[in-house]
């Protein structure tokens, strides 16, 4: 498996479409929010909760699948009192923990 990071970007109407699908085709349990909405993923979009000052989001790609398909994301927020809050990578799909959720 050989993982790769490509920075989020919010101004491509495609990575923002991922995005959503990614956020809406499962369940988040143990986040704020267990279902997210089409509508809610895009104003989180919108207001820069994945892109901005404090917070950048990256696509994990394992580059050795035939698709180059996106294994999961995640999102690091600076935080005054602390480093950084990063979200586990697992082996695929949408089950990486979702810290944007709360």
């Amino acid at each position: 498996m050989e993982l790769t990071y490509r920075r989020f970007d919010p101004s491509e109407a495609s990575e923002a479409d991922a995005l959503v699908a990614f956020l809406t085709a499962d369940t988040w349990p143990f986040h704020g929010a267990a279902v997210v909405g089409a509508d809610q993923a895009r104003r989180w979009i919108a207001g820069g909760r994945f892109d901005g000052d404090d917070t950048r989001t990256f696509w994990i790609t394992d580059a050795t699948t035939p698709s180059g398909s996106s294994a999961s994301w995640t999102s690091a927020t600076a935080r005054p009192s602390s480093t950084c809050g990063f979200a586990p990578v697992t082996g695929g799909g949408a089950s990486a923990a979702a810290p944007w959720a709360g």
